[in-house]
């Protein structure tokens, strides 16, 4: 991994192209045969946060395809693994599934499905599914390596960007690859980090979304609108997630819990000064953060000819 030629440094937003920025700050990505350290941006302009210098798009394929401790966490991959099980898949209740209830099977593309449990739930539901990933995590029938490998002469009512355009090089150039695959109307579905989150704003580059090389885009509001709209999208429904404080009181609780059992008992010391960060990490959004970490977007393509 060369910093000089498998990196582009930017002196302007990659999502709106204004070259008005802030600094946010360092964060380093260690690994047991380098360290690479990256700079995070935000854009005033449209308050997007991006990481800098950025990695190419073909170096971060490569990563992706070799399962590189560099973009996935140690014990994601073989967990992953685990759950690409046939007999699980995603539940009613998820938040695709249940908008997607109300209207007629159709072609239906996934971008980063992973171990597949909205993928086979879709197919499930008699959609046409099919997807694109990197990894060997995600094998199964019409899971392929490349949008070049999708069928010919097939367009697609329903795309799903997953936890997934944080990852990539340029969001805008990416999902211009996908859109000429969507009829006009189609719906699209992207959840992604939400750079005006609580803990975003009070944690900078300490905040556990902030991950090169895995993560490099934390969306705004404004951000993922002019990212939509740029590639002719209409949000039609927009949201923040709250996912690490379901049960904020619950979670408080159990680390104090932990913290007591841990001092009692000597043999447990060595876990302390990780109960005390967890600890220190939950009282700083006492009591507790309504809208999370993570933007659900849902966005309709335009016919342009109207």
């Amino acid at each position: 991994m060369n910093i000089n030629d498998d990196f582009i440094e930017n002196n302007s937003c990659i999502i709106c192209s204004s070259k008005n920025l802030r600094f946010i700050g360092e964060k380093s990505k260690a690994q047991n045969i380098s360290k690479i350290t990256c700079q995070i941006f935000e854009c005033l302009n449209c308050n997007h946060w991006f990481t800098d210098p950025m990695p190419k798009q073909q170096l971060l394929d490569r990563l992706y395809s070799e399962n590189s401790e560099y973009v996935i966490s140690e014990n994601w991959v073989q967990n992953t693994k685990n759950n690409n099980n046939p007999n699980i898949s995603a539940p009613d209740t998820h938040w695709i599934v249940s908008y997607l209830s109300k209207y007629s099977p159709g072609n239906y593309l996934e971008i980063g499905p992973g171990s597949g449990i909205l993928f086979r739930k879709m197919r499930e539901l008699g959609w046409n599914c099919f997807a694109i990933d990197l990894g060997s995590y995600a094998e199964g029938s019409n899971i392929f390596s490349s949008p070049e490998h999708l069928p010919p002469n097939i367009l697609y009512d329903v795309i799903v960007f997953q936890d997934v355009l944080e990852h990539v090089s340029n969001p805008n150039a990416s999902l211009l690859i996908y859109s000429k695959y969507l009829i006009p109307g189609s719906l699209l579905f992207m959840t992604v980090p939400w750079s005006e989150s609580k803990s975003a704003q009070n944690q900078k580059t300490n905040w556990d979304m902030v991950d090169p090389l895995g993560h490099l885009h934390y969306f705004s509001k404004s951000s993922a609108e002019t990212f939509l709209s740029a590639a002719g999208f209409e949000i039609i429904q927009r949201r923040t997630i709250n996912i690490y404080f379901q049960s904020y009181f619950k979670c408080l609780a159990l680390e104090f819990f932990h913290m007591i059992t841990r001092v009692l008992r000597p043999w447990k010391w060595h876990k302390l000064n990780g109960t005390i960060e967890s600890l220190k990490f939950f009282l700083q959004f006492f009591p507790g953060d309504p809208d999370g970490d993570q933007l659900y977007v849902i966005a309709k393509k335009r016919d342009l000819q109207q």
